[in-house]
């Protein structure tokens, strides 16, 4: 993404010092690298076209790193789908995203997103594990499955 408020020259940068921290990070960037990051080798462009090319990217990240600068508390698709497919979660605060499914960053900045980056390998096992768990069971309801059937059921009250 080449727009500014989208943070990703903020996760390039803050993955670049992971990595000279020593972390061998790939960065996997769906769809679009912007062009000023397209010779750096270890940022790789993907193209998951398709529900299932998603999922598996998704599930493929170690991290997902969602970062953005404008319209905190709105709904994120792709943070929605890595917590949904179990994924661990680095982001702004995006609905569905909380502290308690995902580590979270309040400004979008290098340095915020790298400190996250940072907690989330740091913590231990049990504790990624417990977040994963949560943001499975906070995107439940986010199902195709689950949104139809309260469609249908408001269709049966309001036919009443």
């Amino acid at each position: 993404r080449t727009q500014a408020w989208k943070g990703t020259s903020d996760v390039v940068e803050a993955v670049a010092r992971m990595r000279s921290d020593g972390v061998d990070a790939i960065l996997l960037v769906a769809f679009h690298v912007p062009p000023q990051y397209s010779d750096i080798s270890w940022i790789q462009e993907v193209q998951p076209h398709g529900d299932s090319n998603l999922a598996m990217f998704y599930r493929e990240c170690d991290i997902f790193i969602s970062a953005g600068k404008i319209q905190y508390g709105a709904f994120h698709y792709p943070s929605a789908e890595a917590l949904a497919v179990g994924t661990l979660l680095v982001t702004s605060p995006y609905y569905p995203a909380s502290a308690e499914n995902a580590f979270i960053f309040e400004e979008c900045s290098s340095e915020t997103i790298y400190k996250a980056i940072k907690q989330a390998i740091d913590s231990t096992e049990a504790y990624r594990q417990s977040k994963l768990h949560r943001g499975i069971k906070d995107t439940k309801h986010l199902s195709w499955e689950s949104s139809a059937k309260r469609f249908l059921n408001s269709l049966r009250f309001n036919d009443k």
